[in-house]
């Protein structure tokens, strides 16, 4: 295929079907900060053949947020015909969270976060406020929901990781029956060009730092709970150089199709495994 392109148009991608023994809606939920919402951008056009139809989004209305784009939706369709609740219908959807600053304010945030994952299509459209036609598909679950704790909790230490995760996963926020509900994978938060962090912000980068980061990351990845749902990013982020860098955050378009990729090997992974994978 043609992998210059900011969207892939390998024979693989377009010609990959799920078995008849599949859901005929397969719905992706994406669930983070600003970087997963750059994945969102580029993650939809990728699945499906032709232009993404009834592509939303509800903005905050805070003026601190900038009206940012806290919710947006996008629908496909394997064929390019798309009909809504059709055979083959993509859903690609995004909702605004991240990983709260402390353990004090963990519990808060493990509650909006199972919210945001444990709900029907319809219900997670209700909650938003978005304005789109579900037709006949309001009561979809998540066939996978990736989840992406963001680069907000930048005071945690380790410890302090590993207490916010004992809240985030317990019965309040991401249990084992929400995950294996909504097909929770949870991302490694991305690395950091700590030297590119403005100096309006003091000496952030003493916090934040790729050692701290992977350190964080190794709780992550250690956690019991998250055995078999955790994808690595940190090799992705961290071979990317300055001149890949919007800020010292976020990365220019050409990384988050590589993003991209990812969640389609992670998916693709899995059908194989299962023995359901079938290419039309």
């Amino acid at each position: 295929g043609d992998w210059s392109s900011d969207v892939c148009s390998s024979d693989l991608y377009r010609r990959l079907y799920l078995s008849p023994s599949s859901a005929s809606v397969t719905w992706i939920h994406l669930v983070g900060d600003s970087n997963t919402r750059n994945l969102f951008h580029r993650l939809h056009p990728t699945f499906g053949i032709g232009p993404s139809r009834q592509i939303k989004g509800r903005q905050s209305s805070s003026r601190k947020a900038k009206k940012m784009t806290v919710s947006a939706i996008a629908f496909r369709s394997r064929s390019g015909k798309y009909v809504a609740g059709g055979e083959g219908t993509i859903i690609v959807t995004y909702q605004w969270w991240y990983q709260p600053m402390t353990v004090a304010t963990a519990r808060t945030g493990a509650e909006h976060l199972m919210r945001r994952v444990d709900a029907t299509l319809g219900e997670w459209v209700t909650a938003t406020g978005l304005d789109v036609d579900l037709a006949s598909m309001e009561d979809v679950r998540a066939t996978r929901t990736y989840v992406s704790l963001g680069s907000h909790a930048e005071q945690l230490s380790a410890l302090g990781m590993e207490r916010s995760l004992d809240v985030l996963l317990g019965p309040a926020g991401l249990s084992s029956e929400v995950m294996e509900r909504a097909g929770v994978r949870v991302w490694t938060t991305t690395s950091v060009q700590a030297g590119m962090i403005p100096r309006k912000f003091g000496h952030q980068e003493l916090l934040r730092n790729n050692a701290v980061i992977r350190a964080r990351n190794q709780v992550l990845a250690g956690r019991r709970e998250l055995r078999g749902r955790v994808v690595e990013l940190g090799g992705l982020f961290e071979t990317v150089t300055e001149l890949f860098m919007r800020d010292a955050v976020h990365a220019q378009p050409t990384v988050y199709v590589q993003w991209a990729r990812i969640v389609w090997t992670e998916m693709m992974r899995e059908k194989e495994v299962e023995g359901r994978m079938v290419l039309a």
